[in-house]
């Protein structure tokens, strides 16, 4: 992960998540007993969407247990980082901030040229099995773009496809990522896929918070996945070969 632990932004700016990635997605945290390594407490830099970083120092962590939940321990940041909206965090030293456009930042004629591409992909996309759901039509829910250093564009995006079933509505939710090359004005190449479906309440959704290149070239996508009372983080490494794949994904914590 590039650093020991990953800090997560919350609604009050003094304070982060503190997510400890030997949690992984088959373990609980209900009765988890987190312990702290002696060099935790010291500085973090926290990365906003737009690639820029404030660096705060983590002073105390407290994990609050609150029966029925299963909660990430909550650390106290000095100073606070009011000052500049972040998203996630890592240690001082382990990477840079890279930063990425939203949908809704696009121009209109840019957006429907990135809705047409995540789409194609979305249908190139292996392992359409939701025989109910094929043929139609794949909208998009969310859209990240980025350039990383050498110069390729990396489209990152999730799609939607339901279908209104009496009493049991059905969706699916496909995450794409997909490369072009810097002289290749062409179409986005897809590198990652993942389809998630089944009743509509129960498909999570996928939210891009941080894009970061590590001290050793790769890149990594952090992500959130979110359930309706709870979720997950992810992180998405970009490999040789110009392949990503999901590498980790955290415990679950929600009541």
């Amino acid at each position: 992960m590039g650093g020991r632990y990953l800090l997560v932004a919350t609604s009050t700016p003094d304070t982060a998540l503190v997510v400890f990635p030997e949690f992984t997605i088959d373990s609980t945290i209900a009765s988890a007993e987190f312990v702290l390594s002696g060099d935790a407490l010291t500085d973090y830099e926290l990365w906003a969407t737009d690639g820029s970083s404030t660096v705060a120092r983590l002073t105390s962590v407290v994990h609050a247990k609150q029966p029925g939940c299963e909660q990430w321990p909550v650390g106290r940041l000095q100073p606070a980082a009011a000052a500049r909206p972040w998203s996630v965090g890592l240690r001082v030293g382990r990477g840079h901030g890279v930063p990425y456009t939203t949908m809704d930042q696009m121009s209109g004629s840019d957006s429907a040229s990135v809705a047409v591409d995540l789409a194609r992909m979305a249908s190139q996309a292996p392992n359409d099995t939701s025989v109910a759901l094929r043929g139609l039509p794949y909208v998009v829910r969310a859209a990240y773009r980025a350039t990383l250093d050498d110069s390729v564009s990396v489209l990152i995006g999730e799609l939607v496809r339901r279908i209104n079933i009496e009493a049991s509505p059905r969706e699916e939710r496909t995450t794409v990522i997909g490369e072009r090359g810097a002289p290749d004005k062409g179409r986005y190449t897809l590198v990652y896929s993942e389809r998630l479906h089944g009743e509509e309440e129960s498909v999570p959704t996928t939210e891009l918070i941080g894009l970061v290149q590590l001290n050793d070239g790769n890149h990594v996508a952090f992500g959130a996945r979110d359930y309706s009372d709870g979720g997950t983080f992810l992180m998405f490494a970009r490999e040789k070969g110009n392949r990503w794949r999901l590498r980790w994904q955290s415990a679950y914590a929600g009541c």
